[in-house]
């Protein structure tokens, strides 16, 4: 709570700081969850290797 009044305190005087900038602000859990990479299905990641296998074992042959 302090910490918001001491911003809206410098923002009512129009003095802008880093840390008025939304840049700055700290990511919420909700925006770190949405922005983190999407873990592939196990299904998905088994196609992955049995792709990967092939590849692998066409490499050998040639």
């Amino acid at each position: 709570i302090a910490r918001r009044a001491r911003r809206h305190f410098r923002l009512d005087r129009g003095i802008l700081t880093p840390v008025d900038d939304p840049a700055f602000e700290p990511l919420t859990r909700r925006e770190m969850r949405e922005m983190a990479p999407v873990e592939p299905s196990g299904d998905a990641a088994e196609d992955e290797a049995d792709v990967l296998d092939m590849f692998a074992d066409d490499r050998r042959e040639s």
